[in-house]
Order: C-alpha cells, then structure tokens, then sequence
C-alpha cells in the first residue's frame, strides 16, 4: 500500500488527507474552480463522513435554498482526500502517467490466491470469522452461485442443500474492488481513467458452503424454497457486504438474491459525472429508480423459482431502496435514512405500512445519527412514516460494522496509505445484527 512519488516535490511520504485539505482549503480563492455550491437534497456518502471524522474535520452542511461556500470547500476537498485513498491505495496511477512508482504486487496486494500468503495476524481474523460464521455440518449446507445475471450485472445467490453432498467444494467469494470506480465517483471524472482495473480478492468461507448452479425449478411441481428474499447494498459498496446475513437466512430454507448495483465498488460504470455529490444531490431520483427496478428484476426471478413469501433488507442507501419499493413485502432497513431536507415520504413508501417491519439503527451510527441526522431524527422519521416498525437502536453499533465483517477487514488494505481511515471489523457485532434480521425475517416471510 505504499508508493514513492516522482513529482518536482519533496515527498518522503505520501501526503496525509488533513494536509492535503488544509492545502486545498488554504488556497486563494481563485484556484477553486467549480459551480455554485447546489441546494441539498442528499447527504455527502457514507464512506466520506466516516473519513471527515476520522480526520477531526467538521462535517459539510448544505442549507437547503442557500449557499454555504466554505462547507462546499471542505466537501470537496474531503471528497479529494478519498479520492487520494483510491489512486494511492489500491494501486497508484500507472508509472506511465509519472505521478509515482508503485511497490511490487506481491509485496502489497492479495490476488485471488492470497489467502494462503496471509501473516498469522490475518490467519487470526480469517479464523475469528469462520468462527462467527456458526457450526459446520452437513444439515446447513449452503449452495452459492453467481450464475444469474440481473441488469447485465452478476447476482449473488444462496439457497439450502437438498444434502450434504450436493455442489462442490468453494474457494471463497470473489470480491471486487475497484480504484478506478472509486476514483471517478467521488472526483466526479468518470471518463477520466485514474487507477488500475478492479480488483478481486477472496473472502474466506465456512466449509459447508459449496458452489452451485442458480436455482431452476425442479421437474417436480414442488420448489426448491417457498420464501426468499433479496439483499440491497449501499452506495459504493458490494453485493458481499450482507453474505453473512445471507447465509444465516439459507441455513433457514430461504433462497437469497443479493444484486450489485450500479452504484457498486465492483462495478467500472455507473459513476455520476459530477461525482458523489452529483449522485446525491443532482441525480438522486434517478440512481433510485434504477435500484428499484433492479429489486423488481430480482423479485420477478423469485417468483419464477417459485417463491411463495418474499422479503426485502437493504443496508444504507440499499434500506432506502428496500423502503421506497411499493407492495406488501416484509422489510428490513438497516441505517437508511436522508437528511431532513429529503422529504422522508419519498423514500418510505405508504405500502410500508401493510406489511412486517424491523428498522435498525445503531446509536454509534457514523451517518444516521450524526449531523445532518440524529438519532432523535431516525426515531421521529420511523413514528411518522412506519409507526407499526418494530425498532432496534442498540448501543455500540456503528454504520459499518454491521456489515459482514470479511468485507470490512480488506477495505483497510485496499485503501493502502488512507487504511487507517477505514472502519474496523467488528465479528460479534455483525453476527448479533445478523441474526437479529435473519430473526425478523424467519417470523414474518409468509411461505
């Protein structure tokens, strides 16, 4: 995760974020080349708070129907500041560009292999969360597949084994991270090729996980599975960050679809010229229509399988999608919530209403419950909009370290330099959140 750099300027070392916002910031006005800082009608992204306050900055307010310069600077300068984590991190820029000379690969990433080159520290953690991943036997035997295809993007699917035998042996998950996706989305360049392709690295897995086909229905008339449910990921990041809660609902007779989004870290496209704030504050209906047409293509393939009771769970910006689809489906949102300029109303759907659901947000929330949000907000949202929700607000759960923990231990690595600005793993957290939704879901799916 470390580069020399070549550029006219003594470098020892890569510049640290806060310098590189204190420069930016301190820079006479007439550098600061941009438009008029737009009215809010979205938050910065999760990832770009978490790192503002990591770096002892205030947080960037926007006023609806105003202008507020200096916390447009300072936006902006974060967002550079986690741009830098993706071209330093993960893989400079090439030498061709002449920006810096990076070590050799062998030396600071982990390739699809990797994991038999771990130090023992990271064994450590591989184990701890074969561990939290709960008893290996042949009754919970789970299928993986990423056969299915939705909206020309691969799917995640899990389902229960008909028996111990039944697939074959799987490696890991192939988790997909790309610079160069992160890069364009937070500097807003999408056309502009900063950073080396994605790239997959491999999330351990218990061993009664095995590799399989998609579902297809059997020649009997009996299906498969009778309930099912599909799993929505946050902005920027992946279909992986809820395999944990996946695996826990398959062990229970669901089949789980879990689709990457346009938005992902894996995915090269999808980025919004005008960066994360343009995603968020200029195309905001847009990037959510197209999420829930995606949950719809997810729900379709379901119910060709034969799914009788279906859920949906979304994680951030995947709890919003999962809140605003219409229909009588029962509901997890974990941490998805706007600011207050955002009408609540657009993204809690009234078909919310009919239907179980269980609204969980950490009170060490790094998004929800911190300015612009507050966890006073989060309540009053969810008695004004669901009022029938069941609710969950437990002490020491973050934003992110409910996520599934395999995922969480890599971003410190694939952030390179601006690792420490990464959230840590959190294993029993994760699986006590985990079963918590695979709970609620169990009780409420209809099948």
């Amino acid at each position: 995760g470390r580069c020399s750099f070549r550029v006219p300027i003594s470098f020892c070392r890569p510049p640290s974020a806060s310098a590189a916002m204190a420069a930016f910031l301190e820079a006479p006005a007439t550098r600061r080349v941009g438009p008029s800082p737009p009215a809010s009608r979205g938050a910065a992204t999760p990832l770009l708070l978490h790192a503002s306050r990591r770096l002892g900055c205030s947080e960037p307010s926007f006023r609806a129907g105003g202008s507020d310069a200096a916390a447009f600077r300072e936006a902006t300068a974060l967002l550079c500041a986690v741009g830098l984590a993706g071209l330093a991190g993960l893989s400079c820029p090439r030498a061709a560009l002449g920006l810096c000379r990076p070590l050799p690969r062998s030396s600071r990433r982990i390739g699809t292999r990797g994991y038999a080159k771990l130090g023992g520290g990271r064994r450590a953690a591989a184990a701890a969360v074969r561990a939290a991943a709960g008893p290996e036997s042949a009754d919970g035997v789970v299928i993986y597949s990423e056969d299915l295809a939705l909206d020309g993007r691969p799917a995640s699917v899990w389902y229960p084994a008909a028996s111990g035998g039944e697939g074959s042996p799987l490696s890991g998950y192939r988790y997909v991270f790309s610079a160069r996706k992160l890069c364009s989305s937070v500097l807003g360049l999408p056309g502009f090729a900063l950073g080396e392709e994605p790239e997959t690295v491999t999330l351990p897995v218990a061993a009664n996980l095995r590799l399989g086909p998609a579902v297809a229905l059997p020649s009997s008339a009996e299906p498969r599975c009778r309930r099912g449910v599909v799993l929505a990921h946050g902005l920027l990041c992946s279909r992986f960050d809820l395999a944990h809660i996946a695996e826990a609902l398959a062990r229970r007779g669901f089949l789980v679809v879990a689709p990457e989004m346009p938005d992902s870290i894996g995915h090269p496209g999808g980025a919004s010229p005008l960066g994360a704030l343009g995603e968020l504050f200029l195309q905001r209906a847009d990037g959510e229509a197209s999420r829930r047409r995606i949950v719809e293509e997810a729900i379709v393939w379901l119910r060709g399988q034969g799914v009788v009771g279906i859920g949906l769970a979304g994680h951030s910006r995947g709890g919003v999608t999962a809140s605003q689809l219409e229909g009588e489906f029962c509901r997890v949102n974990l941490a998805g919530f706007q600011p207050p300029q955002v009408d609540a109303r657009e993204y809690f759907s009234p078909s919310v209403r009919r239907a179980p659901m269980l609204v969980v947000c950490g009170r060490e929330d790094e998004v929800c419950t911190r300015p612009p949000l507050s966890l006073d907000y989060v309540q009053q949202t969810v008695r004004e909009h669901a009022p029938h929700a069941e609710t969950w607000y437990p002490e020491g759960v973050g934003h992110f370290n409910v996520l599934d923990p395999r995922v969480i231990s890599r971003w410190k690595d694939l952030l390179g330099p601006f690792g420490g600005l990464a959230p840590a793993a959190d294993p029993s957290v994760a699986k006590q959140v985990g079963d918590r939704i695979a709970d609620f879901l169990d009780k409420h799916v209809p099948g």
